[in-house]
């Protein structure tokens, strides 16, 4: 966190290094986030690329922060769905926007392990996946893939600590009584 404030006072400050780094280490996560919400990875990296653009520009007006993660993840989730409604021409309800766009799988290489047993619930449990709401999917992608805490995924997903809780708690209900049949 303290590496996150200084690095971010750097970049603010004009430090290119500093910009640099925050890029390198942040760009391969961001774009496997957006990655979730589109599949078009020319949009992916335009967002990215208008993401850090913005940052630079914009780096002595910038609010200061703690972690550099959420920040950027909020920002980044902003301009995909922003581009994404842009683009589809027509205004949905956040509800709507969100089925049509988030989208959770599991990657290869989770799902190749070398014991049957291990394999046949890592099959069920993406099985699972399937049944989950887009929110219910992005909540859990960032709470157990990313380990965001639970304010951080807040900010994130632009929902309160409670419609969070639920969500989670409803998405961990439905794979509890999916995996338990």
């Amino acid at each position: 966190m303290a590496d996150d404030q200084q690095l971010w006072g750097k970049l603010k400050s004009g430090d290119r290094k500093a910009f640099d780094q925050i890029y390198r280490t942040y760009s391969t996560a961001l774009y496997r986030y957006g990655y979730k919400f589109s599949k078009d990875t020319t949009l992916l990296e335009d967002c990215i690329h208008d993401l850090f653009i913005y940052l630079w520009k914009h780096r002595e007006g910038l609010s200061d922060t703690t972690a550099i993660t959420p920040y950027l993840f909020t920002s980044f989730r902003d301009r995909i769905i922003k581009s994404l409604k842009k683009r589809q021409k027509t205004k949905l309800g956040e509800k709507e926007e969100m089925k049509n766009h988030f989208d959770l799988e599991l990657s290869k290489a989770q799902s190749i392990v070398q014991e049957e047993s291990i394999i046949e619930n890592k099959q069920m449990l993406n099985e699972t996946f399937t049944q989950l709401s887009p929110r219910e999917k992005e909540a859990v992608y960032l709470k157990y893939n990313n380990q965001f805490t639970s304010a951080e995924i807040c900010k994130i997903m632009n929902i309160s600590n409670q419609s969070f809780s639920n969500v989670l708690a409803a998405a961990i209900e439905k794979m509890n009584g999916k995996i338990l049949k």
